[in-house]
């Protein structure tokens, strides 16, 4: 279904050879520095047996590299494109974590997310490689 053939109030969602070329071009390569650094800095800031929720997970690199060594940490996916979900699921069996992350397709029921801080839990993003480079920007 195109993106101009879809029904009012519906979103679209990356699928087939879309998802597969933000997977290896974007998730893997252009945003991996990034991962890792909210990765390293989210992991060693939360509590044993804190949950992560990411919402709009696509191929689940950020809940990997959150996973890696820090199985103190509940970590849950989610995202409206079945292609973006069996891609998710997919890396964490290669990489041995299928047991440890939880992939679900429940995106589609959720209404709305509320965001009250800037912050993301307990990340100050100024201080992480994106907040230096988003200043460097402006």
């Amino acid at each position: 279904m195109s993106a101009r053939s879809r029904a009012p109030g519906t979103h679209g969602v990356i699928c087939g050879r879309s998802a597969a070329l933000y997977d290896l071009l974007l998730a893997r390569w252009l945003h991996r520095r990034f991962y890792r650094a909210v990765a390293n800095e989210l992991g060693s800031a939360l509590p044993g047996g804190a949950s992560v929720l990411d919402v709009g997970t696509g191929p689940g690199r950020l809940l990997l590299e959150l996973a890696q060594g820090r199985s103190h940490l509940r970590l849950v996916g989610v995202d409206p494109s079945d292609d973006m979900i069996r891609r998710a699921r997919n890396h964490a069996r290669t990489a041995g974590l299928q047991d440890t992350l939880e992939i679900r397709d429940g995106a589609r029921r959720v209404v709305a997310v509320f965001c009250r801080q800037i912050r993301l839990g307990a990340l100050d993003v100024e201080r992480t490689p994106l907040g230096r480079s988003r200043r460097h920007n402006q």
